[in-house]
């Protein structure tokens, strides 16, 4: 696996998104792979590392409620756990939803993540399971009804737990952080962001933004990819609202906002702040 040298961090955002969607039945007549696991490694350092895990639901159907499962082939033991709850059993995981994101609905990915230690090798799960049922697996199509039922998708914001920063010497602690997003008006509207450099002045890069929403509010993820020859030893990245977005929790950055405008730095002696040139691993 790659070694990444791409900096990822995330943070919540208040706003209130109206709408719902629409369950259709399964028409078509050829069998549709029950669920897939994308398992990444985002951040390794030898004795322990940070994974995030999401889930995707490629049927025409939704998945109502979920355990997935698998086992780890070494000694990895999970010591904090977000957006989802666990249990471990000597190398046997059991991850279930948490209520607000156990609706998987076509196409969706719900996704989780933890921090774990381990000596040895970090080899990622070679099977995983949702519901009983190994992901890949092929399940009969169903029967097509009259009518499509129409539903209404709802959220409660969990209350999780996430990563912290860490010192540049050793991996990062772990620790808690309250999710509880006030209400706010607008739309989901990524904005446009600028990746400025205390070291090597205005890189080349790309910034990728995304939110998961649940109702009330969204969690956003971005991440920086540098695209020189030469190491960003630092960095500042802003971006502009223009929906009443306002930014309530973050974590992997210190992240600062003023009206519309947001800032989200790391100085290049923290553990998140440098980004290698030109070597990278796609984050989901």
């Amino acid at each position: 696996m790659n070694k990444k040298n791409v900096i990822r961090y995330s943070f919540i955002l208040a706003i209130l998104i109206l709408g719902g969607f629409l369950l259709k039945p399964q028409s078509s007549t050829a069998s549709t792979a029950f669920c897939s696991v994308d398992y990444t490694i985002q951040n390794d350092w030898g004795s322990g590392s940070t994974v995030e895990v999401t889930i995707s639901n490629p049927q025409a159907t939704a998945i109502n409620g979920w355990i997935l499962g698998w086992d780890f082939s070494g000694n990895q033991q999970i010591s904090n756990f977000w957006n989802a709850s666990y249990d471990q059993t000597g190398t046997a995981v059991s991850v279930s939803d948490i209520g607000w994101n156990g609706n998987i609905a076509p196409g969706g990915t719900p996704s989780f993540g933890f921090n774990m230690s381990y000596s040895g090798s970090n080899t990622i799960p070679a099977e995983f399971t949702v519901n009983g049922l190994l992901c890949g697996d092929v399940v009969p199509p169903s029967t097509p009804t009259s009518a499509p039922e129409t539903a209404t998708e709802t959220a409660v914001p969990p209350t999780a737990t996430f990563p912290s920063t860490a010192p540049a010497t050793v991996p990062p602690p772990t620790a808690t952080a309250t999710n509880v997003p006030p209400t706010a008006t607008g739309t989901a509207v990524p904005p446009t962001a600028t990746a400025t450099s205390p070291v090597i002045g205005d890189p080349d890069c790309t910034v990728d933004y995304t939110a998961s929403s649940w109702g009330s509010g969204f969690q956003g993820d971005v991440t920086i990819t540098n695209l020189t020859n030469q190491p960003i030893q630092g960095y500042v990245l802003n971006w502009d609202y223009i929906a009443g977005q306002s930014v309530t929790s973050s974590w992997n950055a210190d992240v600062t906002q003023s009206g519309t405008t947001v800032s989200a730095a790391n100085s290049a002696s923290h553990w998140n702040g440098t980004i290698g040139a030109k070597s990278y691993k796609i984050i989901p």
